[in-house]
């Protein structure tokens, strides 16, 4: 587990392309260097691999970042996706919307 928002933290103790698949779960909405953040995952992901994103509209108001709490919900998928798009240099990738 690392905190994501503090100092060396987002450069991950992982070889490049050294994961099949990586998740980031329930912690997008705090993050305060959200590309720093995918493009490491993109870093750690093989070629080819799956990022699975989750979030809720469910947070603590107090402690996510303004861009997440003004968003509706489906800006917030667009957010995401913006921050993949940019971490991978605006090269294309395939996205899945899935609801539970």
């Amino acid at each position: 587990v690392h905190n994501l928002n503090k100092g060396g933290a987002l450069r991950l103790p992982f070889d490049d392309g050294s994961f099949d698949v990586i998740t980031n779960v329930v912690s997008v909405d705090y993050i305060t260097r959200p590309l720093q953040l995918f493009e490491e995952m993109h870093r750690v992901l093989r070629p080819g691999g799956v990022a699975v994103m989750s979030f809720s509209n469910r947070m603590f108001w107090h402690k996510a970042v303004r861009i997440w709490t003004e968003a509706s919900e489906w800006q917030r998928v667009l957010i995401c996706s913006l921050y993949f798009r940019l971490a991978r240099g605006g090269e294309a990738f395939e996205a899945a919307e899935a609801l539970l």
